[in-house]
């Protein structure tokens, strides 16, 4: 179910040396930000993107709100499924009138020529946008940059930001369980912000 991108440490270490040369230690450092996020409760790394819009978004311009913010790539049919499913639910807590924020990067284009070039991202975004009714936000990672910093090693990964800017939760993948596991971290998040229930946002 899922799209394993980045494998065992040492197959991490390669990829990262070769475009970073942070090698063995930058990988393990990848790693390890990864067994972080699972655990809950790490601060975030910054994320600044450009969007397939031309608009430069910030993640710290949403504290104090959820954010739900997936990473993804065009070839990975399980992230195809997962897009349009989690923008569905976001909608769900938006007209329950709770206020959750779905963010999504595009990123490890690496299959296919020009697969870098600010143009073909753009178009791919356009393309994806266009098939599967996708209104959030789509920011461009064209050098990887922004998923190294993330730990991300299997596509969709999908991380719950809480309103104080903290990782709750990251869910790898999109098998059995894993929508539930989302929305439980989402809803612990909201509960927390005092909307537990539908309705609370409005206040």
């Amino acid at each position: 179910p899922q799209c394993a991108v980045w494998g065992e440490e040492v197959e991490a270490a390669m990829e990262v040396d070769g475009r970073g040369g942070q090698g063995l230690d930058g990988a393990l450092a990848v790693r390890q930000r990864a067994d972080r996020a699972r655990s809950g409760f790490e601060m975030t790394t910054a994320l600044e993107l450009g969007g397939d819009d031309g608009e430069v978004v910030r993640l710290s311009g949403f504290r104090g709100q959820v954010v739900l913010i997936e990473f993804w790539t065009s070839w990975c049919s399980p992230c195809m499924r997962s897009l349009p499913a989690l923008q569905d639910r976001v909608k769900q807590w938006m007209e329950e009138g709770r206020k959750v924020v779905l963010l999504t990067v595009n990123t490890l284009e690496t299959e296919g020529e020009d697969a870098a070039s600010p143009e073909s991202s753009i178009q791919r975004a356009h393309r994806v946008r266009k098939a599967y009714g996708i209104e959030a936000p789509i920011l461009l990672d064209m050098d990887d940059s922004t998923a190294r910093e993330w730990g991300v090693a299997a596509l969709p990964a999908v991380f719950v930001i809480d309103s104080a800017g903290r990782i709750v939760t990251r869910v790898d993948g999109h098998g059995p369980g894993a929508m539930e596991q989302l929305e439980k971290a989402v809803e612990a998040a909201l509960a927390a912000q005092g909307m537990s229930s539908p309705g609370d946002g409005s206040q």
